[in-house]
């Protein structure tokens, strides 16, 4: 299997191959998606990854002096994902490249902005996704929780941590240790981000706050995240969908996380690696440029995809309230 590296490192190969429109879209993606910065993808060169989960251990025995072990072996899973096609075409008239005046390029801005639905794009796949939405994009920890590794999931019993809960002090206490079962959840007992909408994270930080536990560390940008306490775990906030007004992680939803059932809010802890949860692509994200008479193209492609290979990588923790 390739080495597993970042999309920063990804970007820095681009650049010294002179592949500089490229890297600079990877920037982008990654400074619009904090999952996709903090994630890592390994380049495969196929549209189908494989690999085996543990279904089993080999039996444990013991023998007599002089007597020989019997043969015993685990059991394996076989697993196999798709990449999926991410890109898009930009299409803008020669006339808006290099004109005085401009504060700002417009054609770098149509780039731009491409490159920033896709990363929105690619994060409310990665949450709310399935065959049924989108049978072209990748299948979200949403779905795979709710019907491929439901024992991940915990519930906060509805606990209120919305300012205007009559019992705060107990309801963050009660939330505290709901999420404190989801990080045990995952294997060995620790996961690397937290995954949930702002109203969530607003909270959180109040009440981490109250109880001293506030902590921060910074992003490959330098800007300033919140952690579960001292070397714990990133909040992070999933943000809006392409329409910047959508919350990716709403909060509507019910009891036991189907959005539309309710006032509840949730959050995934996801643990990053080879072995756990990991992205993967087929190649670098990979631009192409050309000119038809008056009109120029920008047009991207990225084929792309996730992998689960231990289902303790995640767990979701629902039934919040926090608004």
């Amino acid at each position: 299997m390739s080495s597993y590296i970042t999309l920063s490192e990804y970007s820095q190969f681009l650049e010294k191959d002179g592949k500089m429109l490229s890297s600079g879209i990877v920037d982008t993606l990654r400074k619009e998606s904090m999952l996709l910065d903090t994630m890592q993808f390994p380049t495969l060169n196929t549209l189908k990854a494989k690999n085996q989960r543990i279904l089993s251990l080999p039996t444990l025995q013991n023998r007599k002096l002089n007597a020989a072990y019997s043969h015993s072996v685990g059991k394996l899973e076989p697993l196999e994902e798709s990449a999926y096609l991410f890109g898009g075409r930009v299409q803008y008239d020669h006339q808006l490249e290099n004109g005085d005046g401009l504060i700002s390029d417009p054609a770098a801005w149509q780039v731009k902005m491409y490159a920033d639905s896709l990363a929105y794009g690619w994060n409310d796949a990665i949450i709310n996704n399935n065959a049924a939405l989108n049978a072209d994009s990748l299948t979200g920890l949403r779905y795979r929780l709710a019907n491929d590794i439901s024992g991940q999931n915990i519930s906060a019993g509805g606990a209120d941590i919305s300012p205007d809960s009559a019992g705060l002090a107990a309801a963050f206490n009660t939330t505290f240790d709901a999420i404190q079962e989801g990080i045990y959840a995952c294997r060995e007992h620790m996961c690397d981000i937290m995954v949930m909408n702002s109203t969530t994270k607003l909270r959180l930080e109040s009440g981490l706050r109250q109880t001293g536990l506030y902590a921060t560390v910074k992003d490959s940008f330098g800007r300033t995240i919140t952690t579960w306490g001292e070397g714990g775990p990133m909040i992070m906030d999933i943000g809006l969908k392409a329409d910047q007004s959508t919350m990716i992680m709403p909060n509507t939803e019910s009891a036991t996380g189907v959005v539309g059932g309710g006032t509840l809010s949730s959050i995934f802890c996801v643990k990053l690696g080879q072995e756990y949860l990991t992205g993967w692509q087929k190649s670098a994200l990979d631009t192409f440029e050309w000119q038809l008479g008056v009109l120029k193209y920008v047009e991207m492609d990225w084929a792309a995809g996730i992998f689960i290979t231990d289902p303790r990588s995640v767990s979701w923790i629902r039934n919040i309230q926090a608004v």
